[in-house]
């Protein structure tokens, strides 16, 4: 945004550089209005805490569940999903991502609490699964 005032303004003039900066400092602080002081509004306010913990569990259930298909000792147990390993593999990695985007959201619509929990018990339940996966691996 700032870029763009710039462009706009006389980059030569003096005048114009400090009409730029006003305008870019009005438009910050309108924008940051309605944030909190400890949230940002780009999302990153619930930090990377719970992102890493929903991708680390969901990584573990799929290691696991694939070692578990693989030993031929274990099956996916949601009948939703396909027979194939590779698709059940590929399918529960591409649930990740609208998961870390609903954290996102919330974050982003002044619920970083609700994101924070929701990171860290998809994280947590992907845990769960992933022990419970590697005992029937076993």
């Amino acid at each position: 945004m700032l870029l763009w005032l710039l462009l706009m303004a006389d980059p030569f003039s003096l005048e114009g550089l400090q009409r730029a900066i006003a305008a870019s400092q009005a438009t910050d602080d309108t924008q940051h209005a309605s944030v909190s002081p400890d949230q940002e509004s780009d999302g990153t306010s619930i930090g990377w805490g719970p992102y890493a913990a929903l991708m680390a569990g969901n990584a573990a259930d799929i290691g696991s569940t694939w070692q578990a298909i693989e030993s031929g000792r274990g099956r996916e147990g949601n009948p939703v999903l396909p027979h194939s390993p590779a698709a059940i593999m590929g399918l529960k990695a591409a649930a990740t991502i609208p998961e870390a985007l609903i954290m996102k959201s919330l974050a982003d619509h002044g619920h970083p609490t609700a994101g924070k929990i929701l990171g860290y018990a998809v994280g947590a339940l992907g845990a769960g699964l992933a022990a419970h996966n590697s005992q029937v691996g076993r």
